[in-house]
């Protein structure tokens, strides 16, 4: 209750966000903790999640189960790195209850979230985070527009997240543009499948596999063309991650029934090209067995929703009350 003591206080700056969602009346906000001068961020371990100033309040409003994003980043997080850390709770706007809000780690690179190693001043070379989306999707942290990078796609962007603006070189950006580009190159070129020129000296196949898997598990068709990340430690080779939004996931669109779709991974820029490989095909095999008796079983999923929807309670019901006229498909 608003009446009870608060666990702790704080002054921040709050706007809205979503490239879609930002319009729907329930809305998402992004937050970032600051001290009292309000310029100066001020790291808060907010729910055990660990400290960082800047958080999302994912306000669920197309998936009425409300669920969706909870269930993806806890089961997937189980077996994939840099998965967000997510928490229901019960938002309050200037006194005004708003219904379920689903509190997020925004991805960013630092200790508690996609941990790479810092750039050094002696080199060019560098870990970096990218961003595959809408075009004009939230940009406040965006350096550039990788042009060439990746085929382009009709209202797309593939923009650099990390190294930020404070700290990325006009060189580092051209490295970071020659990297990708590199792995790209390799992957539509003659020798792709093969061990000396193809994709497998740039990529981490298995982050690449899991997130195949996961998406189409879950019928994000959105994968690899919205929301779609990709992070390099400069110790290591590019991986595709961390997964993201899964509002629209689990048959949940509604321009179009998804029930009997068949795949749609292999369609996905980068994977047509995996997916031509025999061995990317067999380890994506072997790897959704694996995960079918595990994490991804019918017993756990089934067990792991019951035990979110028994969790939430009457909260349930307390969010229906303020937006409930949602589910009529008329308005």
């Amino acid at each position: 209750r608003l009446t009870d003591a608060p666990s702790f206080e704080s002054q921040a700056e709050i706007r809205y966000r979503g490239n879609s969602s930002r319009h729907f009346s329930k809305k998402s906000y992004a937050v970032t903790f600051t001290e009292s001068d309000r310029l100066t961020n001020k790291e808060i371990d907010v729910l055990g999640m660990g400290a960082d100033e800047d958080w999302i309040l994912n306000g669920p409003f197309l998936d009425k189960t409300m669920v969706r994003n909870y269930l993806s980043f806890n089961i997937f997080g189980q077996f994939m790195p840099f998965v967000p850390e997510v928490r229901f709770c019960e938002l309050f706007v200037n006194g005004e209850y708003q219904g379920l809000h689903l509190l997020m780690e925004s991805v960013k690179v630092s200790e508690e979230r996609v941990d790479l190693s810092p750039p050094s001043h002696n080199s060019v070379a560098t870990s970096y985070l990218l961003r595959k989306d809408w075009a004009n999707a939230d940009d406040d942290d965006v350096v550039d527009d990788l042009l060439g990078a990746m085929r382009k796609e009709p209202n797309t962007n593939l923009t650099i997240v990390y190294p930020t603006e404070s700290v990325v070189t006009a060189d580092m950006e051209q490295w970071i543009r020659s990297d990708f580009n590199s792995f790209e190159k390799s992957l539509y070129s003659y020798d792709y499948d093969t061990a000396e020129y193809g994709y497998k000296t740039y990529i981490d196949v298995q982050s690449f596999v899991d997130y195949a898997i996961v998406n189409e598990f879950s019928l994000n068709t959105d994968a690899g063309k919205y929301s779609t990340y990709y992070y390099r430690d400069i110790r290591g080779k590019i991986c595709i991650g961390p997964i993201w939004d899964y509002n629209n996931a689990y048959n949940n669109y509604f321009e179009d029934d998804l029930s009997d779709s068949g795949f749609f991974m292999p369609s996905k820029p980068l994977y047509f090209m995996l997916f031509k490989d025999e061995h990317f095909v067999n380890e994506t095999i072997s790897r959704y067995r694996e995960l079918r008796s595990t994490y991804l079983s019918d017993e756990s999923l089934l067990s792991y929703i019951d035990e979110t929807i028994a969790y939430l309670g009457p909260a349930i019901e307390r969010n229906n009350a303020v937006w409930g006229y949602a589910f009529d498909p008329s308005l």
